[in-house]
């Protein structure tokens, strides 16, 4: 297995209720672009909602706030050939949110990393 990964993490304000079927259609494109092994979901009392996903190349995980219309995920992936910025943009897309804080670093390779904009996220970039 390869060292060197991805990990995109991603804060969502969405300023309207959670939609189930968005919910439902992110693990979709989760199901699409990668490979499921086992996934959990556990929701919470009176609301929210935490579904991890275990994926053949590492994982996936959201977490729901829907008292603060918030959604928080996080995307680690044990490879560089996919494209995360393309994820993230299905997402944003998907979700269309007022406010949306993210961020793909490089993981597994040594020595000092810089941010680096690419569309409406930042990425680091190994130097």
């Amino acid at each position: 297995m390869d060292i060197n990964g991805q990990h995109l993490l991603l804060d969502l304000l969405l300023g309207n209720e959670i939609d189930e079927g968005q919910i439902e259609q992110l693990l979709c494109l989760v199901r699409a672009q990668f490979t499921v092994v086992w996934e959990h979901r556990q929701k919470f009392e009176p609301i929210g909602e935490t579904i991890v996903f275990i994926l053949s190349e590492s994982h996936f995980t959201i977490h729901t706030y829907p008292e603060h219309q918030f959604l928080s995920l996080d995307l680690y992936i044990c490879s560089r050939r996919a494209d995360l910025g393309s994820f993230l943009d299905d997402v944003n897309k998907l979700f269309s949110p007022c406010e949306s804080t993210s961020s793909i670093l490089r993981r597994g390779i040594p020595g000092p990393a810089t941010l680096s904009h690419h569309g409406n996220y930042l990425s680091t970039e190994n130097v």
